[in-house]
């Protein structure tokens, strides 16, 4: 055990030792991975914006000049949801024909005199709506919407009635109008003030978390194991004489290679402490955020560490081992999510995804930074990642494997 103790502190120094050395390419791959993080933000959160040729153009000729179609217009023409891709002018009928033949307008509505009255009481006076004849699915949507509108103003006929049986039987008809004046305005800004009315719901493609959350938690683990390249290039295996003659004097190809474990953990351990204190310093995370990011980064940190290990073990030369970590990086950035967003590829993509050690490194720190999630079943499952690579690892290593 002594013999094990002071291996592991030798492979630890030695690890402490090269980590100037690998400060150059961290910062790098930092670099990179923010790199994609903001230009998959400036990609998948930005709003297109309509240009006003890209809006649809509608005629509206109004013969209705009462004071609920005037509150209507000035509804209409000032709810930014409308404004944003309706181009809404109100005309003389002539006109309104004149563009609709010339294919300038979509359509032109042509509103009644007394139509809002009307449908108050009841008589339900049709509004004319006028297509015109290259109008494409868009014709189609304004007419269900308009179609929409008015059944609900004229489900409210019921209210209008209730108002009437109300002040009638209390003696209170001559308060009637003013009632109705109320009671009417505000079925109008129900039916057209549509921010009010309609619960606005943004879907990401990337999920609970938003863009540049999301690509940082991939982030992460992309850098992981792109760093593994560091620690192969900048520390050496053991020699197989080295290893028979450790063997030899007590400690075991598995201690052997918890030793080497240790140093590769110890080294991920330091740059992601730092990386996490200066984010916590930079305040985007509390300390206690920065405190449970810190401990459950450990079963991440061992689980990538069993794998660039058993790569070092699996492949003695370093060209070799850095090629297979770097398409080992990619292949399981790609296939979880790391690159294109995991909703927006192919269910057998997303299958595949499931079964890399790097989907449950990245559901580990979502969990955790989301405050909700399996951490325990991310913790037990990534446990169970690094003991089968060790195990790989201590397999290769019995049996001197080498490539």
């Amino acid at each position: 055990m002594k013999r094990f103790a002071v291996l592991t502190a030798l492979e630890i120094k030695k690890s402490i030792k090269a980590l100037p050395k690998l400060i150059p390419g961290a910062i790098l791959m930092i670099i990179i991975v923010l790199v994609i993080a903001l230009g998959a933000k400036g990609i998948l959160s930005d709003k297109p914006q309509i240009d006003d040729k890209d809006k649809v153009s509608i005629g509206v000729v109004c013969y209705d000049d009462s004071k609920m179609m005037e509150l209507a217009k000035r509804i209409l023409t000032s709810t930014k949801s409308i404004t944003e891709s309706i181009h809404l002018t109100f005309m003389e009928e002539k006109r309104a024909e004149e563009l609709l033949e010339e294919n300038r307008l979509m359509a032109v509505i042509i509103i009644p005199d007394n139509v809002v009255s009307d449908i108050m009481t009841g008589k339900n006076t049709p509004i004319d709506i006028r297509f015109s004849r290259n109008a494409g699915y868009e014709a189609a949507a304004f007419k269900e919407i308009a179609d929409a509108a008015v059944n609900f103003l004229a489900s409210a006929q019921a209210g209008i009635y209730s108002v009437y049986d109300f002040y009638n039987e209390n003696n209170q008809s001559n308060y009637i109008d003013d009632a109705l004046d109320r009671l009417n305005e505000r079925y109008i800004k129900t039916v057209l003030l549509r921010e009010s009315f309609f619960e606005n719901t943004q879907v990401v493609a990337t999920g609970d978390l938003d863009v540049m959350e999301y690509y940082c938690v991939s982030g992460i683990v992309l850098f992981l194991f792109l760093f593994g390249i560091n620690s192969v290039t900048f520390t050496e295996g053991y020699r197989r004489e080295a290893i028979v003659s450790l063997c030899i004097t007590g400690t075991g190809i598995g201690r052997q290679h918890i030793s080497r474990l240790c140093g590769i953990f110890i080294v991920y351990a330091v740059f992601v402490t730092v990386i996490i204190a200066g984010v916590c310093a930079g305040g985007y995370i509390d300390i206690f955020m920065a405190f449970k990011l810190i401990l459950s980064m450990v079963p991440v940190l061992l689980s990538v560490s069993s794998i660039i290990l058993f790569i070092q073990v699996l492949v003695e030369n370093k060209t070799g081992q850095v090629m297979i970590i770097f398409f080992a990086a990619v292949f399981q950035s790609f296939v979880t999510g790391g690159f294109i967003p995991e909703l927006m590829l192919p269910k057998a993509v997303t299958g595949v995804g499931k079964f890399t050690p790097a989907y449950y490194m990245i559901e580990q720190i979502k969990a955790v930074y989301m405050g909700s999630g399996k951490v325990l079943f991310n913790t037990v499952t990534l446990a169970a990642i690094t003991l089968v690579f060790m195990i790989l690892s201590y397999v290769c290593t019995k049996a001197g494997r080498k490539v």
